[in-house]
């Protein structure tokens, strides 16, 4: 009978905390698009998890690097929620909807880097997370679509497919990174039946979502992620092919939508001249359902990122989160990885998916989203590991963490 020397063995059986780390990221993904509790069960037990580790890994350069990025938005959303109520402003930001984005925000995402620091979530393994739990809200469209009988429905917006995120655009917005995740895997196995068969359905399901959205998204993604074969010189001519294909997957569908177009614009038109009202303070995180119905075409939400920043919180809001997403995308982009490379084209589909649909206070599919990709993009970044052991197994064993992160390098 072969034998295995204790140290081999030691290292092959598998951590218990990677386990319950590993156990409790894919509760979370698979719960964000439909929503249910087991979202914030697992974000809070991370968060618990987290705070019962000793207080120096809070000072790694990864978490302080995440806490000032995600501070930089959101700390001038509180102050002005503050100086709302001050002023006696009836449509205030309440404390629920704060207590929730630090929650999110911070709570869990912290909480997930200090898991990452600990080596017990390896990068490869986190991947294979998010498109194991992203494929199952894919497979479920389909499922739904061959329920409903509409095999027969292929044309653009004849059926639109919602998966278990129970609406059309996110739907497709969660389909589109996915296919940007599969797309990774790709340019480095392009020979893998699986990730094309993946591949495959998530573009189909995109179709099926009749989400112009989530066709820029999926663009966006897709030549972010292939630029890195360009060189810097060349970025310039990329921005000038990227930018018109970009325009034209936008209105590929526009005869069909014209209504939503001129909706659009009558929205960004009505928020800024809010906006314009109230720079400094802004109107409060649900003040926009507020304003006259006929103004803003009885819709709700200004489905702008930074248009909703400005309206909860005024104008610093929109300036820390430029300022900090700015400098993330420098830096993933000047690390020149394999790995950076990925997060940066995740990066700009969710900034694209915000500036078209969401809203970064009040969503809770693109609250979790951003802190998730701002997570993993500190991660790439200012990638740093306190555990001794973690750093023990990566010297004898390099290709099990260093194969994401390390190996595959630029050039």
């Amino acid at each position: 009978m072969l034998r295995l020397p204790a140290r081999t063995a030691h290292h092959l059986r598998p951590d218990p905390r990677s386990v319950i780390a590993s156990l409790l990221l894919t509760i979370l993904v698979l719960s964000l698009p439909p929503k249910t509790a087991g979202l914030h069960i697992s974000g809070a037990l991370v968060m618990l998890w987290a705070l019962l580790q000793p207080r120096d890994v809070l000072s790694s350069r990864t978490i302080r690097a995440y806490f000032l990025l995600t501070s930089a938005w959101l700390v001038p959303v509180i102050l002005a929620a503050i100086v709302q109520h001050a002023v006696g402003l009836e449509t205030a930001t309440e404390a629920r909807p704060l207590l929730t984005a630090l929650f999110r925000m911070l709570g869990i995402g912290v909480g997930l880097l200090i898991l990452l620091e600990r080596g017990w979530i390896p990068v490869r393994i986190a991947h294979a997370i998010f498109v194991g739990a992203l494929l199952v809200n894919v497979v479920a469209g389909y499922v739904q679509w061959l329920g409903d009988g509409s095999l027969h429905d292929l044309q653009w917006r004849a059926y639109r497919m919602q998966g278990l995120a129970g609406n059309p655009n996110p739907f497709g917005t969660f389909t589109s990174l996915l296919l940007t995740l599969l797309a990774d895997r790709l340019r480095q196995n392009h020979r893998n039946p699986l990730y094309w068969t993946m591949a495959l359905l998530a573009a189909g399901a995109i179709w099926l979502s009749g989400s112009r959205g989530a066709l820029l998204v999926s663009a966006a993604g897709l030549l972010v992620l292939f630029s890195r074969h360009l060189s810097r010189r060349n970025v310039v001519a990329f921005l000038m092919i990227g930018i018109p294909i970009g325009i034209t997957l936008s209105f590929v569908a526009s005869h069909f939508q014209e209504a939503s177009t001129s909706h659009r614009l009558v929205l960004i038109d009505f928020s800024w001249n809010k906006i314009l009202e109230s720079p400094l303070i802004g109107w409060g995180a649900h003040a926009f359902a507020t304003f006259p119905a006929e103004a803003r075409n009885g819709i709700d939400a200004p489905h702008n990122m930074l248009l909703d920043l400005a309206l909860t919180g005024g104008l610093l809001p929109v300036i820390g989160w430029i300022l900090s997403t700015g400098y993330l995308a420098y830096r993933l982009f000047m690390a020149g990885t394999a790995a950076a490379t990925l997060m940066l084209a995740l990066l700009a589909s969710a900034t694209l998916a915000g500036l078209l649909e969401y809203s970064l206070v009040n969503s809770l599919h693109f609250q979790i989203t951003w802190m998730l990709v701002t997570v993993f993009g500190c991660r790439i970044v200012w990638q740093e590991t306190a555990h001794p052991r973690h750093l023990e197994v990566s010297r004898s064993a390099p290709h099990i963490e260093a194969m994401p992160d390390g190996a595959a390098r630029k050039g």
